[in-house]
């Protein structure tokens, strides 16, 4: 929509003049990132490079001069501020003001990703219940970190190791692949343990490894990992729109201009600015 020059009026529109929303997008930043750059593009313009920081306040702030620097956005044009983020990782959200206040605009495009992943996944276990008279032991595998994309590892228990276990994203199929590969050691043997579901979530989190049959009220050696092959994720940029931008009626036109709404006969008066016009009814009106 054209910006309205001067004070000449009243306008006219069809019904009721809209104020129009401000449009807000989401920069995600995923993974466990160590350090590194990354640039943005609006506009067919692009930023200065970004310095990643896990202090999220001096984060924004670094994405808010570069925001500010670019001749497409201008000062406050778009201002950052955290969602969900912590320690540099999660959502910031971009509200758009200023100039761009109240207007359909572009989606904000990651142009360049140079941050760096140093985190590896991990694989650790723990005793969680200790065996004893009467008592089944209870075992944990924690699968985090990363998060992992691929790979293998193996566990071993009281001398012997088990095949390589696939990595999988699907929680009930990496815990079959630990069950079976547990059982499939003579020193366990088949039904003499259970692997469930913990706290897991798309193949990252606890596994619950609880020992029954034959070692039903014992207290086991501790499993241990013998190999860590997983695969490390790459550090993920995104940008989402998350409110779609709607332009305001007669955006442009400055205090105190009146609108008329010819469907249903009423007068408006902007009340607002020029960039962010709010339309009053004007007098006692019905």
């Amino acid at each position: 929509m054209p910006i309205i020059e001067g004070t000449v009026g009243p306008f006219e529109n069809a019904g009721v003049p809209g104020a129009g929303t401000s449009e807000v997008q989401t920069l995600t930043i995923g993974g466990a990132p160590t350090s590194g750059t990354f640039k943005l593009a609006y506009e067919g313009q692009i930023s200065g490079a970004i310095t990643w920081s896990a202090t999220n306040a001096t984060l924004l702030a670094n994405i808010n001069a570069a925001l500010d620097a670019m001749a497409s956005i201008g000062a406050s044009g778009c201002v950052a501020t955290a969602g969900t983020l912590t320690s540099g990782v999660g959502t910031i959200t971009l509200t758009f003001g200023a100039n761009l206040a109240r207007m359909v605009v572009p989606l904000i495009t990651v142009a360049t990703n140079s941050l760096v992943d140093a985190t590896p996944p991990t694989i650790a276990i723990v005793e969680t219940t200790p065996g004893a008279v009467a008592t089944d032991e209870v075992q944990t595998l924690t699968i985090a970190a990363g998060p992992p994309t691929a790979g293998t590892f193996t566990l071993a228990f009281d001398g012997q190791t088990t095949t390589a276990i696939i990595w999988s994203a699907t929680n009930n199929t990496l815990r079959d692949r630990v069950d079976a590969a547990l059982e499939a050691l003579s020193n366990i043997g088949a039904d003499n343990v259970a692997v469930t579901v913990g706290t897991m979530t798309a193949g990252v989190g606890t596994l619950v490894i609880t020992f029954g049959g034959a070692l039903t009220n014992t207290d086991v050696a501790l499993i241990t990992v013998t190999e860590n092959a997983l695969t490390l994720t790459a550090v993920t940029l995104a940008i989402a729109e998350t409110t779609p931008g709607v332009t305001a009626a007669f955006r442009g036109a400055k205090k105190g201009a009146a609108v008329i709404d010819t469907t249903n006969g009423k007068q408006y008066i902007n009340t607002g600015t020029a960039l962010a016009p709010t339309w009053t009814v004007t007098g006692t009106q019905s």
